[in-house]
């Protein structure tokens, strides 16, 4: 049996993004704040604080690890609510690109270890919005600087289908979401929307129907010899490993797969 496999998330469009992996990562980073207001709340183990605007009271900060789709995402959301909004990422293009969507409003900083120790010890919430595809997600936040955070602060690692991008993260369940290091909320769900799977199930449905439609009209090999970015999500053809991050990280021998189809 030969198999292919096509990872939704890995899949591209002409300017080099994600058109299926987007509206997850768009819906997780909305889940992140929702979870984020939720655990900040004294019940839930948090500092007892509102995440929102409240006259006369100093806003709460977030701090977002990433510029990307989930990261966007997370800082529209984070922003409206009444929150003071950081984030961060390597890529300057991304900060300025947030920077101009959100008219200056959010604090946008060059990821780098300084910054990072400063940011998380005055964050009230930190969302990891770290996605390399197809490869582990490089660790952030150490875990002094977890220790040098707020008591009741709360960590969401989305990053967490990766491997984490929080020194003190690991994977937790929908029914078992969070637990608690150096008095720091941690909640790590991988694919945090199949809590929402209704919305996630349409929302995905309608970003994949494109490329189903195309490798029918085209077959496989026709429709990943046209299409690049289609190309660029697969992992397996006919039973040879083609994903040079996966190859990198299993050690495992990799064939181009436009060796292959030729």
């Amino acid at each position: 049996l030969e198999t292919t496999i096509i990872g939704y998330e890995i899949i591209e469009d002409k300017a080099g993004s994600h058109p299926v992996l987007a509206p997850m990562s768009e819906m997780a980073g909305q889940l992140a704040v929702h979870a984020g207001a939720h655990y900040l709340q004294n019940e839930s183990g948090g500092r007892g604080i509102l995440l929102g605007d409240v006259p006369g009271v100093a806003p709460p900060t977030v701090l977002i690890l990433g510029a990307g789709s989930a990261g966007h995402a997370a800082a529209r959301h984070a922003l409206a609510s009444g929150a003071h909004v950081i984030v961060v990422d390597e890529e300057l293009g991304r900060l300025r690109a947030l920077a101009r969507d959100f008219s200056g409003q959010v604090v946008t900083a060059v990821a780098g270890m300084a910054q990072l120790e400063r940011f998380t010890a005055i964050a009230d919430v930190v969302i990891g919005a770290i996605l390399i595809p197809g490869a582990h997600s490089p660790i952030l936040v150490t875990e002094d600087m977890v220790k040098a955070m707020k008591p009741g602060s709360v960590i969401l690692d989305l990053s967490i289908d990766q491997g984490g991008c929080v020194e003190t993260s690991r994977p937790t369940t929908i029914a078992d979401p969070v637990f608690t290091v150096h008095d720091v909320v941690h909640y790590c769900v991988p694919n945090m929307t199949a809590n929402i799977a209704r919305t996630a199930s349409r929302a995905l449905a309608n970003a994949v129907l494109p490329t189903v439609k195309e490798i029918m009209r085209k077959g496989l090999s026709g429709a990943l010899r046209e299409d690049l970015g289609l190309a660029a999500g697969v992992y397996m053809y006919k039973g040879q490993l083609v994903n040079a991050e996966v190859g990198a990280t299993l050690g495992i021998p990799v064939q181009p797969l436009a060796h292959i189809l030729k």
